[in-house]
């Protein structure tokens, strides 16, 4: 049975997944126009924190341009997703790049945030893009 909880987690967590793409753009939208990552939601063009929410997910939250998805208590336990925005060194004004929870950023990218202090959701709840 284990395996099979570990598979109803992945396909709650990969709601999330689906739910923080807009955010993802809401985000990548704002260090178009402005040169620099929106320090919140409000600032990001979205709703309030709570308001992103699903069956799975809790609330989706903008701090400094990073993207962390709170999930229902019951997979939360297991900690957060966090989705931090890498910037090309050589090209600061090309496309961000997203760098799942403590995954190293790609070769001349930077991440310029720093994880927040919950604990990191289980590498293997993640999904393959995560992963790479």
């Amino acid at each position: 049975i284990p395996a099979y909880q570990n598979y109803t987690t992945r396909a709650k967590v990969a709601e999330g997944m689906e739910l923080v793409k807009p955010v993802q753009q809401a985000v990548s939208q704002y260090y178009d126009r402005w040169g620099r990552l929106p320090k919140d939601n409000t600032a990001a063009g979205l709703p309030v924190p709570q308001a992103l929410r699903g069956l799975w997910v809790e609330m989706i939250d903008v701090r400094d341009g990073m993207i962390s998805v709170q999930f229902d208590p019951a997979i939360s336990k297991d900690g957060l997703l966090y989705l931090r925005p890498a910037i090309q060194t050589a090209y600061p004004t090309a496309a961000l790049v997203w760098v799942c929870n403590d995954r190293a950023p790609p070769t001349g990218f930077q991440v310029t945030t720093q994880l927040g202090g919950a604990p990191l959701l289980k590498q293997g709840y993640l999904s393959a893009g995560c992963k790479k």
